[in-house]
């Protein structure tokens, strides 16, 4: 969690918050996905992928103003 919150300030001086936090959000989103499926093998109904598909944009999308 430190290393993340580090990383997250150092990438704030070259990219602008309004990208930055949505990419940040989305990003832990779409990894916790990734290992769901290579790692532990999970396999998303299409309902599934579609709820995570429109999460993933939701967040994108309530971040950029």
């Amino acid at each position: 969690n430190q290393l993340s919150t580090r990383f997250f300030l150092q990438g704030l001086e070259t990219v602008p918050a309004p990208v930055a936090y949505p990419l940040t959000a989305s990003s832990i989103v779409l990894l916790s996905i990734l290992s769901d499926i290579f790692i532990w093998r999970k396999m998303f109904t299409p309902k599934q992928r579609l709820a995570l598909l429109l999460l993933i944009a939701g967040i994108v999308l309530i971040n950029l103003r």
